[in-house]
């Protein structure tokens, strides 16, 4: 973390803390931020991008060992434009992954720790608000070995 983060973190200075997300389905991405006002931010790579300002409200993933850690949030949908997005990644099939990154109001030009990536788990789309559900890779839900050995691959196993 940078100096100016930790110090943010001990004490109640003057910075206002900028959380901002960027969902992307591979062909489209949209940056969106918490507030009324759109801002001009530059991202860890370089690259200055307009995020959008949207209503919306984060929950961050708690720090737990039950191997669930889930990023969730909802985000208003009056412009339809969640929707419309949604809509045409589920068609299509692609990925849908979300990117958080924290700003502080007196640095934009970078994130101010490194941003973190999920993948959308799922999402609930009504006209007025969409909730979306993201997540990291889940080790806890994943088979060892990952080929299972059952009886429709191998026939002999029946008779062990």
């Amino acid at each position: 973390m940078s100096n100016l983060l930790n110090r943010f973190y001990a004490s109640s200075g003057p910075e206002r803390e900028i959380p901002t997300i960027a969902v992307s389905d591979g062909i489209t991405t949209h940056y969106l931020t918490l507030g009324f006002e759109d801002r001009l931010l530059r991202l860890e790579t370089g690259q200055q991008v307009l995020f959008l300002a949207y209503g919306m409200d984060i929950s961050l993933p708690e720090k737990s060992s039950d191997g669930v850690q889930d990023l969730a949030f909802a985000i208003c949908n009056v412009d339809g434009m969640v929707g419309e997005f949604v809509r045409a990644a589920q068609k299509a099939g692609r990925e849908v992954l979300l990117t958080f990154r924290v700003y502080l109001d007196t640095d934009l030009e970078a994130p101010a720790k490194p941003p973190l990536e999920f993948n959308v788990k799922s999402g609930q789309v009504t006209a007025v608000e969409a909730q979306v559900t993201a997540g990291y890779y889940n080790v806890l839900a994943t088979a060892w070995p990952r080929r299972l050995y059952d009886t429709s691959r191998f026939p002999g196993l029946r008779f062990m």
